[in-house]
């Protein structure tokens, strides 16, 4: 899924990514409206975020665990979303930033992925 940029549409993943001052920051965001048509209860959501290099090797990546409670987080996710950053310190290149949200219950997974530049 990530190597080939498979999508998975069970959730929407909007994904960006900027460089400046050595730091590259990646948001990962999924619509807060979305989450709350989808989720019945209380589920957990893993957020993988990978950095591949122009040679498409993994430059970096991280993993987020979140608890998502509905009926605690309605009026947050209703007017903001949810939004997961990473800072990393990448070599300067061409990158793309890629992200896989799972939520468990119910079993959905989104891909999305961005392009960017890290100048020296």
């Amino acid at each position: 899924m990530l190597l080939n940029d498979i999508p998975q549409n069970g959730v929407s993943v909007a994904v960006s990514a900027k460089a400046a001052g050595g730091e590259s920051e990646i948001a990962v965001s999924v619509p807060g409206r979305e989450l709350l048509a989808l989720l019945k209860g209380e589920t957990r959501m893993d957020v993988f975020i990978y950095v591949f290099d122009q040679k498409k090797r993994v430059a970096a990546w991280t993993q987020k665990t979140l608890t998502i409670d509905p009926a605690r987080a309605e009026e947050l996710l209703a007017a903001n979303g949810l939004t997961m950053r990473a800072s990393f310190k990448l070599p300067p290149g061409a990158h793309v930033a890629k992200a896989v949200v799972w939520l468990r219950e119910p079993e959905l997974m989104g891909f999305g992925r961005a392009s960017f530049d890290v100048t020296p």
